[in-house]
């Protein structure tokens, strides 16, 4: 379907909404009318069939429908500052001849920032006259063969030929629900219940993607079913928060505070998704490159030194057996 909106200021509208939690504040920020937005949400509305506004109200009042489209705002946001860097950097090429000093570019998963990895990588340019860091997320293995960028962090191992893959640690994830999900459906019983409920996870196309879930020897397949929703790891995060579905596989850091202060929480005691091994990877032609392999370092010690995000640390303050965890490795 094609959208017949000028859609960068819709997605510009709908991330300005999420943050300020008011049309009018919004517009305000984004340098837009009332009357300008409105037009642009009914234009939406009309070409998508999809209601935006709640109009039986005085004012009128954002619905569902829109906060399930802020994922993929941002996402389209994220992707226009990408297109406008790549852009500015051609421009500057162009007009000097060169870049000064050199520039390294990073591919991050979206769903396991690390405040400490980012910190440690930045502290690290710094020390390096000239060196200057960019940022990327997710499509790592496309991004390393194009040659995009230099690094790449990935949930799983490429094997290809081209590719170094050093290992970092085993990431596990739990199958978490939120407070407001147990006041609308209540909670399985038994891993056998899950399919009675609305469950998120990962794409298939994800390479680390798994249907697989374990409590020591015992495994349950989830089956391909209607209340099945696939989607990003962005929104498999937004549904387990705003209560629409049980997660098997948002990772841990992205939901540490909510972890903390009790919203969200594993259920089904000692049940997980299948744990998948984490790498940092470079072209091979890179690999005897000084300033990429101190990078890679950086990520690979950090990661494995960060203890916020341990899976079976959560698990185990949650009354798992580790001895089940340990026989899922």
């Amino acid at each position: 379907m094609k959208l017949k909106i000028d859609s960068l200021s819709l997605w510009k509208l709908i991330a300005a909404c999420n943050r300020t939690k008011s049309l009018g504040k919004a517009c305000v920020q984004v340098g837009m009318s009332l009357s300008q937005a409105s037009k642009l949400i009914s234009s939406f509305e009309e070409s998508s069939g999809i209601n935006l506004l709640d109009r039986s109200t005085r004012p009128a009042q954002l619905t569902k429908n829109f906060e399930l489209l802020v994922p993929t705002a941002l996402r389209m946001l994220s992707v226009y500052e990408e297109a406008s860097r790549a852009i500015q950097k051609i421009q500057t090429e162009a007009s000097s001849g060169h870049v000064a000093g050199r520039v390294i570019r990073i591919c991050l998963p979206l769903n396991v920032r690390n405040d400490s990895v980012l910190s440690n990588l930045m502290d690290y340019a710094e020390r390096g006259p000239g060196l200057r860091l960019e940022f990327f997320c997710d499509d790592g293995l496309r991004r390393l063969m194009d040659g995009s960028v230099d690094i790449a962090q990935m949930g799983y191992n490429p094997r290809k030929q081209e590719i170094r893959a050093d290992y970092i640690r085993t990431n596990g994830f739990l199958i978490l629900a939120g407070k407001s999900f147990v006041r609308k459906y209540q909670l399985p019983n038994q891993i056998e219940d899950l399919p009675n409920y609305p469950i998120v996870i990962r794409n298939p196309s994800n390479q680390s993607f798994s249907r697989r879930l374990q409590k020591g020897e015992q495994v349950f397949f989830l089956p391909d079913y209607t209340k099945v929703i696939y989607a990003d790891a962005m929104t498999c995060r937004s549904l387990l928060l705003m209560g629409h579905a049980i997660a098997l596989d948002v990772s841990i850091g992205s939901v540490l505070d909510e972890l903390k202060r009790g919203e969200v929480f594993p259920i089904l005691s000692g049940w997980h998704r299948k744990p998948n091994d984490t790498y940092v990877c470079t072209h091979m032609k890179n690999s005897g490159d000084t300033v990429i392999n101190d990078l890679m370092k950086i990520i690979s010690s950090t990661l494995r030194a960060e203890k916020a995000d341990d899976w079976k640390l959560w698990a185990s303050r949650f009354g798992f057996d580790l001895d089940d965890l340990e026989q899922a490795l």
